[in-house]
């Protein structure tokens, strides 16, 4: 790579297990780091959202703090894709100090980055946050958000009350609630609980039918 037009071509051909650490860092020896994180600044406000999204994913490999600004700027993009990836990204960095922002898309109009605010919470967040999350699980009625919020609250608090309440949704009639469901479970993985997770997993593969649900069940399967 020689300029930012080759850094965005190699972002658009990479998906994110093809960013490698070890290719940006040469980039940015050849350039000089303060033009690197210029252009990746450019990049990140680019309309070109799939080239965005890239960046944002390689803004994680980085674990750069510099570029963590631009992905909270991204919180306010107007397309709700964008603005799920920049929560990612700040939890792929660990931001727990912009959790604030996270959580001021807590009433975003898209349920989707609502679910996000609260997987976020689950990951940055702590205990003091409860008390948040349990009022939000009265207010909101989409079980793809519940189940998030079910989630966190179980992550924080170590609470069995709230999984056997997560292992509920594995029931979902809508198999985004049981994928979603599924992924929160890999993120519970405890030694504590690894068995009944393993258990509960394997019953539901026992009786689904959708392909998506089934592949992040094997995956996570495969990861425990």
């Amino acid at each position: 790579m020689n300029s930012q037009a080759d850094l965005e071509v190699y972002l658009l051909r990479s998906g994110y297990e093809n960013v490698l650490w070890s290719d940006l860092e040469d980039y940015k020896k050849h350039i000089g780091s303060s033009e690197f994180y210029c252009q990746f600044r450019s990049i990140l406000n680019s309309d070109n959202e799939q080239l965005v999204s890239r960046a944002i994913e390689a803004v994680v490999v980085l674990r750069e703090p510099s570029l963590q600004q631009p992905l909270v700027e991204l919180l306010r993009h107007k397309e709700a894709v964008i603005r799920i990836e920049a929560i990612e990204g700040l939890v792929g960095l660990e931001a727990s100090e912009e959790l604030y922002r996270i959580l001021d898309l807590k009433e975003d109009g898209d349920y989707l980055v609502r679910s996000y605010v609260y997987w976020a919470v689950g990951i940055l967040g702590s205990l003091k946050d409860v008390s948040l999350l349990k009022h939000a699980l009265k207010d909101e009625v989409d079980a793809t958000i519940q189940s998030s919020i079910v989630a966190a609250i179980t992550r924080l608090t170590n609470d069995t009350i709230y999984l056997n309440r997560l292992f509920e949704y594995l029931k979902d009639e809508d198999y985004h609630v049981r994928s979603l469901t599924v992924n929160a479970l890999a993120d519970l993985n405890t030694a504590v609980w690894q068995k009944l997770i393993v258990h509960k997993l394997r019953e539901l593969k026992q009786v689904e039918t959708t392909p998506a649900v089934l592949s992040s069940i094997q995956r996570v399967l495969s990861e425990i």
